[in-house]
């Protein structure tokens, strides 16, 4: 059998409609991670710097840098697959 997981980004509004709870305060904090029992990293906080890069992909380039490399789009021979993954398409709704 398939799972199928559905993200939505709501309001606080919508997210008490939907849950019936109040929305999580923001942003997350230490704080409210030792509250839960959870690691807190240094490279959470929002005024930490950002972390080096990596050697090993120091040699990755951009999707869009090689993309213009390659010119146009190549002609396709056939159609590309498509895998249906249901057969009602999701819809709004009360959840």
């Amino acid at each position: 059998m398939r799972s199928v997981l559905c993200a939505s980004l709501v309001s606080a509004a919508e997210w008490q409609e939907i849950t019936g709870e109040p929305a999580p305060s923001t942003p997350v904090t230490a704080h409210s991670y030792a509250e839960r029992g959870l690691p807190w990293f240094d490279y959470y906080d929002s005024d930490a710097e950002d972390l080096p890069p990596s050697d090993n992909l120091a040699a990755v380039r951009p999707t869009g840098e090689w993309l213009t490399d390659e010119g146009h789009d190549p002609v396709l021979d056939q159609p590309l697959p498509v895998i249906q993954l249901g057969k009602s398409p999701v819809q709004d709704g009360k959840w």
